[in-house]
């Protein structure tokens, strides 16, 4: 019969690997950080300008580098290397 318990323990079961543990663990304590950061420099925006226009392009300016970043440029360079194209 099917249990919860069982299946819980089943999905959980990678987190009994140390080093994958740390790491999960790094990141959580990285993402709670950048959100801080993100916070902290909104208020710091609004304080400073009482703007929403000043809010909006720090906010663009912090993504700009995503934006930028070309993800398809990567994939060619798999799709090539695999010969598919």
């Amino acid at each position: 019969m099917f249990s919860l318990t069982r299946a819980m323990g089943d999905s959980l079961s990678p987190l009994r690997i140390r080093p994958l543990r740390l790491y999960l663990g790094g990141q959580a304590i990285s993402v709670v950080g950048t959100w801080m950061q993100a916070a902290a420099q909104s208020w710091v925006v609004w304080e400073l300008s009482h703007s929403t226009t000043m809010l909006g392009l720090v906010a663009l300016l912090s993504t700009l580098p995503f934006w930028c970043s070309d993800p398809g440029r990567v994939s060619g360079q798999i799709d090539s290397i695999d010969g598919s194209s």
